[in-house]
């Protein structure tokens, strides 16, 4: 028997909001499991060797592949996904620091908004944007994995449109008085977003912690961009004698890197193979 096109189209109508709210209810046990995961990491040294299992999505950030912040700090986390390096940035700076985060794929900002609200953090502002080193519209190529999708590395030919915008203006658009910490793991387009930065460096002098995993020439490239900046590099982060991040920073702010490099280090739940 035939279906009308009309029958089809309710069916059809029908799956897709049964689709929806199944990926809406994915999204908040999601959003759950990050809020509940970063808590335990924070506040319980004797339970994080066994957050491993918990933390699909988050691993990087718990093996501190990421510098955390001072209490106070203000942050840009860029490049937020999942809202895992939020989360944690929000508990450490407290009510005296603000979290900026940035995430233009769709699916994981839904993930990232309901982390914020489920979270209740009241000192984080989230943006559904790409930082790059212009202001307008990209393309973003998407992975089959979420955490991997990029502006710059074409993993598929499946792509979408997303608003883009240089840090820079995001800071004088919203008035924001300083960064003090600017973390950047954005597949690839590392070197766009620093390139937007040029007045926030000039005038914040703000720490940067980047990965620079994507592709072979990142690390040197990404070195010799900060250095143009008269900023000094240290490895935060490496595995199997590779690199996956660095911290970049003012030589006046040598001393605060190190302590901040140590209080990373001692909460990550995998010791990594850097030493200061």
């Amino acid at each position: 028997m035939w279906l009308s096109y009309e029958t089809c189209y309710r069916i059809g109508d029908t799956n897709m909001k049964i689709i929806n709210y199944i990926n809406r209810f994915k999204g908040y046990l999601i959003a759950m499991q990050v809020n509940a995961v970063s808590r335990i990491f924070l506040r319980s040294r004797r339970l994080s060797p066994f957050l491993d299992t918990f933390a699909a999505g988050g691993r990087e950030i718990l093996s501190g592949t990421a510098l955390f912040p001072a209490k106070g700090f203000y942050v840009a986390d860029v490049g937020a996904f999942r809202g895992w390096f939020t989360m944690i940035s929000s508990k450490i700076v407290g009510s005296d620091g603000r979290v900026f985060s940035f995430e233009p794929n769709p699916d994981n900002f839904e993930i990232l908004r309901k982390v914020v609200l489920l979270g209740g953090l009241k000192n984080v502002n989230i943006f559904k944007l790409a930082l790059s080193d212009s202001d307008g519209y990209e393309y973003m190529y998407l992975s089959e994995y979420p955490s991997m999708h990029s502006l710059v590395l074409k993993r598929t030919h499946r792509k979408i449109t997303v608003p883009c915008m240089k840090l820079d203006t995001v800071v004088k658009l919203r008035k924001i008085q300083r960064l003090d910490l600017i973390k950047i793991d954005v597949e690839g387009a590392e070197l766009k977003v620093i390139k937007g930065c040029k007045r926030i460096i000039s005038e914040f002098k703000p720490l940067f912690s980047i990965d620079i995993n994507h592709y072979d020439e990142e690390f040197e490239e990404v070195s010799a961009l900060m250095r143009e900046f008269q900023y000094e590099i240290r490895p935060l982060f490496s595995e199997a004698g590779k690199f996956y991040s660095i911290v970049a920073y003012p030589p006046h702010k040598r001393s605060l890197v190190s302590h901040l490099i140590n209080k990373t280090r001692a909460l990550s739940i995998i010791p990594p193979e850097v030493k200061p």
